[in-house]
């Protein structure tokens, strides 16, 4: 089963930053307050992820090492907090959303690859606003070429989730393992293989064996001035 990127290293971080000053909380603190803000017992948070009530219970007490990203995922849906939040730290509990929108950061397309620490880290200077839950692992960029054209333009806005496996046919967004270059593309399974294509012809076809992707895109946001 592929994974992105961002899914097979987000456990292995250890991820300790201030939420509110001076308070420094750990993700098993912020996986137990959102839990006791919800009125859940650690009984009923494990039915709701579909884990043990002891595997709530070690994740509280910050053994996070056998805590998946899918669970990671099932918890913050489960609390109906901003996945962001429980795993870094940043930003609000409840997700920065209004009337039914999610604000994601908008990311420089070159660090696109390291998304995770540029939002940890603060880095982007702007964001956009998308119809989707705040406890998604979505981050935003803007394709720099017209390697995608005409399905998706020099310019466009992709909205990114790096927390879903990518499947055949879906536009996602890959990194080069050995020259760490960004790229959008296709990928397609053929004769049993996975490549990555793109939709200008001018741009060759890649096996995606020599890339690591980061995510799907879910949207596109094209500006026509």
């Amino acid at each position: 089963m592929l994974m992105t990127k961002y899914a097979s290293k987000l456990i292995t971080q250890k991820c300790k930053l201030a939420y509110m000053p001076p308070a420094i909380q750990t993700m098993g603190e912020r996986i137990r307050e959102a839990r006791e803000a919800y009125k859940l017992s650690q009984g009923n948070l494990a039915k709701r992820v579909g884990v043990s009530a002891s595997s709530v219970s070690q994740w509280e007490s910050d053994d996070v090492r056998g805590l998946k990203p899918t669970n990671l995922l099932a918890t913050a849906r489960a609390l109906g907090v901003n996945v962001y939040w429980l795993v870094y730290g940043t930003g609000k509990m409840r997700g920065d959303s209004t009337q039914g929108t999610t604000r994601v950061p908008v990311i420089d397309w070159a660090n696109a690859g390291s998304f995770e620490f540029c939002i940890k880290e603060g880095e982007w200077k702007e964001y956009v606003d998308v119809a989707f839950a705040p406890d998604m692992l979505l981050f935003a960029t803007t394709i720099p070429d017209d390697s995608m054209a005409t399905e998706i333009p020099r310019g466009s806005t992709l909205i990114i989730d790096a927390g879903i496996a990518p499947e055949p046919n879906d536009y996602v967004l890959a990194q080069h393992m050995e020259t760490g270059d960004v790229s959008c593309r296709k990928l397609i399974r053929d004769g049993g293989r996975l490549y990555l294509k793109a939709e200008n012809q001018a741009y060759p076809m890649n096996s995606a064996d020599g890339f690591t992707i980061i995510g799907v895109v879910r949207e596109i946001i094209r500006r026509f001035r």
